[in-house]
This record gives structure tokens, sequence and C-alpha cells, in this order.
């Protein structure tokens, strides 16, 4: 009886340090809709930029102790939002330790919460608590650069270098997203993960006249409506001056 006595101690007073939260974390399961204050620095990134978040922990006394882990992707408002790695949507909570996923296409920020629970039961007893915290992180997606310009050249002094000649795009991109071109809606180059950031257009097939340039942003869930890139070129035909002797 004074060993059970014992064992029963040491499993209130391993329960009972779970009582206080610090460093930012906080006791018990996170509630939705709750909007928990992040510690640590906010982290910023590109629109559809890949992003690992290990949540690992370890117990004391782990050969007698379950570890749970639940991580949920809310808005700055507390509202759970879709997020995806690749074309994959992520059902949420995610049980896992380790999470992988793509930032979301719409800037702004988020968070995401990581409740971790540690259950234990003592054989041959009805002894059985869990003992549960969370914390979060912020993530906040940066604005999207618009590489795009406006210019006017004569028909004769065609762009080679720079914009509209050369259109970048210099943001991190992650898996299923692509950035597109357009010059008067027709698709003139794309760039996606893991190839050359920059395409070229030649301005040499296009008649004199005002050309509308767009860059679009494609994701899992298809066009981002958001930014609204555009650019105009206007080519001006090389005037032929002359002089005439009127009699």
């Amino acid at each position: 009886m004074r060993l059970l006595y014992w064992i029963v101690m040491v499993i209130l007073i391993a329960l009972s340090s779970c009582a206080v939260g610090q460093n930012g974390w906080f006791v018990g399961p996170y509630i939705e809709g709750v909007i928990p204050e992040c510690a640590g620095e906010t982290q910023y990134v590109d629109p559809g930029e890949r992003i690992v978040l290990d949540g690992t922990s370890e117990p004391d006394y782990p050969q007698n102790t379950m570890v749970n882990y639940a991580w949920t992707f809310i808005t700055d408002a507390g509202i759970p939002y879709d997020i995806y790695n690749g074309k994959t949507k992520i059902t949420m909570p995610v049980a896992d330790n380790v999470i992988a996923f793509n930032a979301p296409m719409d800037p702004g920020c988020y968070k995401m919460v990581l409740t971790v629970t540690y259950s234990r039961s003592v054989t041959g007893t009805t002894l059985s608590e869990n003992c549960i915290s969370y914390t979060c992180i912020d993530i906040c997606v940066n604005p999207y650069q618009c590489y795009l310009c406006d210019d006017t050249f004569c028909e004769d002094e065609l762009p080679t270098e720079g914009c509209p000649a050369v259109l970048c795009y210099d943001n991190a991109l992650g898996e299923s997203f692509s950035v597109n071109w357009y010059v008067d809606n027709t698709l003139v180059g794309s760039v996606t993960k893991g190839t050359s950031p920059c395409i070229e257009i030649n301005w040499d097939p296009y008649t004199a006249t005002i050309h509308y340039l767009e860059m679009k942003i494609f994701g899992p869930t298809g066009e981002q409506e958001n930014p609204k890139c555009t650019g105009i070129v206007s080519i001006i035909d090389r005037p032929e001056a002359s002089i005439q002797i009127k009699p």
C-alpha cells in the first residue's frame, strides 16, 4: 500500500506541474474561437512559400507517457483557414509532431496553434489523467510583388534588358504555385518552383500600338484574384521625316 501511495503522489505531482503556463504556452486544450497571444518572433513568408514546423515534445518519463499532437491553422481573428501541402488540402487538426504546408495565397497574418497532450494510466488502478497545453506561432504572408511596368518605345528601338523585355518573380514559390504573364490576354511565359524566375518577351512581332501586360498567380485552388498586376506598353512607329518644296 505504501508503494502505491508513493506512485500516486508522484503522478499527482507530475500532473500538477502542468497547472501553470509560462513562456508562451497555455494550460489546457485550444478552444476554437480563442485568439491566443503567440510568443516568439513573427515569421514573415511569401505567398505559397513552403513551411515546416516541428512541435516535438519529450516528457520526463517517456516510458509510461503517451504524447499526442493537434495542429490548427487560424486567421488573426481566430477563424479556421484551409491550407495545402502542394495540391493536397490539409485536414485539421493534424496529429503529427511535424507539419509541412504552403503559406496561404492571401496576404495577411495567421496563427498556427499546437496542442500537446500527455496521457498516463497506471496499470491495475483506475488512475488515468491527461495533461494538456497549447502554444502558437504568428505567420504573416507578405504582400505580392507586382513585377510589371509601364513603358513606351519606338518600334525600331525595342527593349532587350529589364522590364518589359525581362520579367522576373523573385518571391519564393511553393509546389503547385505558378506565376503567369500575359500580353493582350495571351500567355507569354510562366515560372514555377525549381525553374528560372524570369521570362523574356520578344517585342519584335508586336505592332505599333498599345499593349496590355498582366501578371497572374495560380495556386492549388486556382487563380489568385489579388494582386491585380497590370502594365501598359506603348510601341510608337518611327516617322519618316521629309521636306517637300512647294511651288
